[in-house]
């Protein structure tokens, strides 16, 4: 599957896709993508006129439903030093998220940012609204073409910007290196 994302500076692009040898998702209340139901839950929390949102969400389900991830019932900040303890030696581990950490307190945000720091392999990739990690600034502005200014800030680490992006997924704007 592809995803069509219009982009702005110099997004690098890798020259091969990277090795995944797991993928493993932590959630409370964790959903099948081949469960009928849920994803019938899924497609319902997009707004009604979003219709590329809902053909990239099935087009995504389908794809998750021939290569299950690894899904993990549990607290985010509880359970990420058990998942990335159970990487093996030579595997760098990316820890992705996008739209998460608004959904818990700042604090427990800390604790999180303390967690993966104590995992120096691991690369720590977020995508998120401003100000959900502090640390994380930008003045960067959506492109001319986006229908609003809502973005989200795209941060490695924890500490460096790199971009920001559409909510959804439908742009990026990559921030020339300083």
């Amino acid at each position: 599957m592809t995803i069509e994302v219009q982009t702005h500076g110099p997004v690098p692009i890798p020259g091969h896709e990277p090795d995944v040898i797991r993928r493993i998702g932590i959630d409370l209340h964790v959903l099948d993508a081949t469960n009928k139901e849920d994803l019938a839950w899924l497609a319902a929390c997009i707004w009604p006129e979003h219709h590329e949102r809902r053909r990239r969400l099935l087009a995504a389900a389908e794809v998750a439903a021939q290569d299950p991830p690894e899904m993990i019932e549990g607290d985010l900040v509880e359970t990420i030093d058990d998942v990335l303890a159970a990487i093996p030696d030579g595997v760098t581990p990316v820890v992705l998220h996008s739209a998460v950490l608004n959904y818990i307190s700042p604090h427990r945000r800390a604790a999180f940012a303390e967690r993966i720091a104590a995992h120096p392999q691991a690369l720590w990739i977020s995508n998120e609204g401003p100000g959900v990690i502090e640390s994380l600034t930008t003045t960067l502005l959506p492109p001319p073409t986006a229908p609003n200014i809502a973005h989200f800030v795209v941060g490695i680490g924890g500490t460096r910007a790199v971009g920001i992006s559409d909510p959804h997924g439908s742009w990026l704007v990559w921030q020339a290196e300083r």
